[in-house]
């Protein structure tokens, strides 16, 4: 078996500068003869090359300008600035990331729950939403703005200010910049991930991708996004707007049908409905009034009820609103069927 091969380390101190940390000095002392070629077996001319040899080689072979990673590696920086310096090629620039902690302040790991992008992308979080998230873990452009979509982050990013303290992965502080991305992103740049999430489900409809179809698709999500949290909540409580087949929750059905009168007013409220000449926020609003009215029953029952019945949730998005949202036809079918 063939002998390893070492780097013999000089007396003295290795110095450099890190982008982050500043400068850092450390006693040659301290530093083994490291491996640079492992022993190789009977037959080999040598055995195979150690981390510390590969880098070094393979960034000065691409010209590597910077080398920004973990600060868990902050220790092997100067047995690789002593192979550049054996080498006479110029160290790049070393910048050490804080590392990311779990809650309990413990290297982030799977007990954390989720540690693969993918999952988060499962779960409903937008990619842009997780990078800015990321982004700030470790790093402040320079004041109070948080809400910085990907352009942004890439003009301001400096290495000066990253953070030499290590960053707390707070998971809800990541579903809080979700729902900001669900809410704020212009319409348009949102409609794909929803797009995706219904193809997913089964529930998407090629005419929603041009003209009226297209019109509706956008002003229904934009309707919804205030309630979002994930993007499978377009898929799932959300359904009744994508779906005439959809669940109706029984809490629902248990709190706000329990009035004898609900049967008779639904009924009267699907016949009114039906009359309408325009359909629009108003004449659902002064429609569903009259009829709480001639019942002799506040407006909040009839509404709550309503809204029960057409898109099966106790709680949604105005439902005047809804109603505009689903359509003349829709809407009077779904409270003829509730209570035929």
């Amino acid at each position: 078996m063939k002998p390893a091969i070492r780097f013999r380390v000089p007396a003295g101190t290795t110095v450099f500068d890190d982008a982050v940390f500043g400068q850092r000095e450390f006693n040659n002392d301290e530093i083994e003869d490291f491996v640079l070629l492992r022993s190789g077996k009977d037959g080999e001319e040598w055995g195979m090359p150690t981390y510390q040899m590969s880098v070094v080689v393979d960034d000065i072979d691409m010209r590597i300008t910077h080398v920004i990673r973990g600060a868990d590696h902050l220790s092997n920086t100067p047995k690789q600035v002593l192979l550049y310096r054996a080498m006479k090629a110029e160290p790049p620039i070393f910048a050490h990331l804080p590392l990311i902690l779990g809650a309990d302040k413990s290297r982030l790991s799977k007990r954390h729950g989720a540690t693969d992008v993918n999952m988060y992308r499962t779960e409903g979080f937008l990619p842009e939403a997780f990078r800015n998230f990321l982004a700030l873990l470790g790093w402040a452009p320079g004041g109070d703005e948080e809400f910085l979509r990907t352009k942004e982050l890439i003009e301001k990013f400096s290495l000066s200010g990253v953070s030499r303290t290590n960053g707390v992965f707070d998971r809800p502080k990541l579903e809080w910049f979700n729902t900001q991305y669900l809410q704020k992103l212009p319409i348009e740049d949102l409609l794909p991930y929803v797009e995706s999430e219904l193809k997913r489900s089964n529930l998407w409809k090629e005419e929603w991708s041009s003209g009226p179809g297209h019109e509706w698709f956008s002003k229904t999500v934009d309707l919804l996004r205030p309630r979002v949290r994930f993007l499978p909540d377009f898929s799932s409580w959300s359904r009744a707007f994508f779906s005439d087949d959809f669940p109706i929750e029984e809490a629902g059905k248990t709190k706000f049908w329990k009035d004898p009168k609900v049967p008779e007013l639904m009924r009267a409220l699907a016949d009114a409905l039906a009359a309408l000449t325009e359909w629009n926020h108003d004449a659902c609003d002064h429609a569903s009034r009259a009829v709480a009215e001639a019942g002799g029953v506040k407006a909040g029952l009839l509404i709550n009820a309503t809204r029960v019945a057409i898109v099966g949730q106790s709680v949604a998005p105005p439902l005047f609103d809804t109603m505009v949202a689903l359509g003349q036809d829709r809407v009077v079918r779904r409270l003829r069927a509730s209570f035929p």
